[in-house]
């Protein structure tokens, strides 16, 4: 593995491009080798590309991560008398006899504010989750005094109305293969206008997935990978293998650059 250079600016931006070449014991290289190379990094940066120079490949230059959303659907609500401790949240609570949450006749009084508190919940599926998948929840208030619960763990007490940043990264511990409950618990939103659209949607759930392993088959014995530095100084490895070859590693190293002095107008 060689690197055009072996030192980077931690910055997030520079790069270096690392050529892959298949030698023998001896150290002479073999051009007729068209192994598939599979690379690894560990340490403060990532790689964005990798190719061999061969026009008639199809293999991709780039591997992406998948991102994919869920609903949270099926949300019925009970009236409580107190948000204390409710057994509601649980993942395994029969809620079949509550009534369809955030729902209101037009004919109803929108001066009434009656059974105030109340418990939500609803389900989100998520299939096909892996060790290697994040799992994001991001909500919307809908309830005053907002408490999340995903599957009977709090995740968050009171929020407040329309707080900003209510994302939650999602211990798998807590997830279930399939079906999830989410709950909250709550002071229902009362109107101050007899117009007033009070939120209903709860937000949504993000799975990523990481990327298909960086990969690349060889071109008269070469290939070539483009790694980025991240924002973080540090050491980085670089490691590349294949089947019936012996394992190759290059460190790299980021460095954090000063800031150019201010030029004065003067």
């Amino acid at each position: 593995m060689i690197p055009d250079r072996d030192i980077l600016r931690a910055d997030g931006e520079d790069v270096s491009v690392v050529t892959i070449q298949v030698t023998d014991s001896s150290g002479v290289p073999v051009p007729d080798d068209s192994s598939t190379i599979t690379f690894g990094i560990v340490g403060p940066g990532r790689i964005i590309g990798v190719g061999n120079g061969d026009p008639s490949s199809h293999e991709p230059d780039r591997y992406f991560e998948t991102v994919r959303t869920s609903r949270i659907e099926g949300m019925r609500e009970l009236a409580v008398t107190n948000l204390n401790d409710r057994p509601e949240v649980a993942a395994g609570y029969d809620d079949a006899a509550w009534k369809p949450a955030l729902q209101s006749k037009r004919s109803d009084d929108w001066r009434a504010y009656t059974d105030s508190l109340i418990v939500i919940r609803g389900t989100f599926d998520l299939p096909g989750v892996t060790n290697a998948t994040e799992v994001h929840l991001f909500t919307k208030s809908i309830v005053e005094r907002q408490s999340v619960y995903v599957n009977g763990h709090l995740l968050a007490a009171d929020i407040r109305r329309d707080a900003p940043d209510q994302s939650f990264r999602l211990e798998h511990s807590i997830l279930r293969q399939g079906r999830n409950v989410y709950a909250v618990t709550g002071q229902r939103f009362r109107k101050k206008h007899q117009w007033d659209e009070p939120n209903t949607d709860p937000g949504l759930v993000q799975t990523i997935d990481p990327p298909h392993r960086w990969e690349r088959r060889l071109f008269n014995g070469l290939a070539q990978l483009i790694v980025q530095s991240t924002k973080e100084p540090g050491e980085l490895v670089l490691t590349a293998s294949a089947k019936g070859l012996r394992q190759a590693a290059v460190t790299l190293r980021t460095r954090k650059v000063s800031p150019r002095p201010a030029v004065s107008a003067d």
